[in-house]
């Protein structure tokens, strides 16, 4: 068993359509996780789409009944959450899906490093991530 067990089991106690959680350190969201910095903003259109906003749950220790409590929260409301100071867990309906959530997760934390190296704070415009958000519904997404 994982010793973050605890945690995965709240996820699924709290959002009774979750059947998968994966939990890792991909090494860009970690950095923001350490960092305490949510990526929220629409970079890119499979971020909005598949993964939406990413908060930060507050630092818990590893394994312990903190960390289960700390997600808690967000299970309802978010697809993948990073934890400060830890890594990054996601969850979906499938394994496949919250597989997915977790590589759109490393990929939207690259991306934001490479758009702040160059010094762009672009995003996706209003108008178009509503019309992103609106292909949730047709593509199956909650």
């Amino acid at each position: 068993a994982s010793s973050e067990t605890k945690m995965h089991l709240r996820i699924y106690k709290e959002n009774p359509d979750v059947r998968a959680v994966i939990h890792a350190h991909p090494p860009a969201a970690t950095a923001f996780a350490c960092a305490g910095i949510p990526l929220d903003k629409p970079i890119i259109q499979e971020a909005v789409v598949f993964l939406g906003t990413v908060p930060v749950a507050p630092f818990a220790l590893p394994g312990s009944q903190a960390v289960a409590d700390s997600v808690a929260p967000y299970c309802r409301d978010y697809r993948a959450l990073l934890l400060e100071y830890h890594g990054a867990v996601a969850w979906g309906e499938t394994m496949e899906q919250a597989h997915y959530r977790m590589e759109c997760l490393e990929q939207l934390a690259q991306v934001t490093l490479h758009l702040k190296t160059l010094g762009c704070d672009r995003v996706i415009p209003e108008a178009q991530v509503k019309d992103l958000e609106g292909l949730r519904p047709a593509w199956g997404i909650k």
